[in-house]
C-alpha cells in the first residue's frame, strides 16, 4: 500500500467510526435520553451547536457558518502540514488522527447545524453532609464523541513526540 493509500485509509477508517456511531446513536436514543453503561459513564444524545465542550452553544445557529470555515481552515492547515515537513510515524498518526475527526464533525456541522455528542463521563456520590442532610456532589465532563476522542489524542500523540524530541536533544 503507498503512503498516500495509508493515509487516506486511517483518515476514512476515523470518519467511517465516527460517523457509524453518531448514526447508531441517533437511531437508538431521543435528544438527552441517558443510557447508563457503568455507574460513571452513560451514552447520551446530544447535538452541539458550538466547539468543544459547548462553548458558544447558542440556540440561534448564527456560530453555524463560521463554525464550518474555521474547521475547513483548521483542516486544510492540517493536511499543509502533512504534506509539506517530515513527520515522525507517531507524529503523522497523530495528524492523521486530527484531520480525520475534525473531518467526521465537520460532516455533522453541515448535515445537521450541530455536531452529535454522545459519550458522558461523571462522577455522582451520595452523602451527608455536616448539617445531617441528604447530599449529592458531581461532576460532569461535557459530553463528547470518536471525532473528539481522535482529536484529543490525536494531538496527545503531537506533544508526546514533541516532548521525547526536546528530551533526547
Amino acid at each position: 500500500m503507498s503512503h498516500s493509500l495509508f493515509r487516506l485509509f486511517i483518515i476514512s477508517t476515523i470518519i467511517f467510526l465516527d460517523q457509524w456511531s453518531k448514526n447508531l446513536i441517533i437511531a437508538s436514543l431521543s435528544e438527552y435520553e441517558r443510557l447508563n453503561i457503568f455507574s460513571f459513564l452513560d451514552l447520551t444524545l446530544i447535538f452541539n451547536k458550538g466547539i468543544a465542550f459547548s462553548l458558544f452553544d447558542y440556540q440561534s445557529g448564527l456560530q453555524t457558518i463560521p463554525l464550518i470555515v474555521l474547521s475547513l481552515l483548521a483542516i486544510a492547515f492540517f493536511i499543509f502540514l502533512l504534506i509539506k515537513n517530515a513527520w515522525s510515524k507517531t507524529e503523522e498518526l497523530g495528524i492523521l488522527f486530527i484531520i480525520g475527526g475534525a473531518i467526521g464533525n465537520l460532516i455533522d456541522r453541515i448535515m445537521q447545524g450541530a455536531v452529535t455528542d454522545f459519550i458522558l463521563f461523571y462522577y455522582e456520590r451520595r452523602f451527608i453532609d455536616i448539617d445531617g442532610f441528604d447530599a449529592i456532589r458531581n461532576f460532569y465532563f461535557p459530553a463528547f464523541n470518536l471525532a473528539d476522542s481522535f482529536i484529543t489524542i490525536g494531538i496527545l500523540m503531537l506533544l508526546v513526540a514533541e516532548l521525547l524530541k526536546k528530551r533526547n536533544q
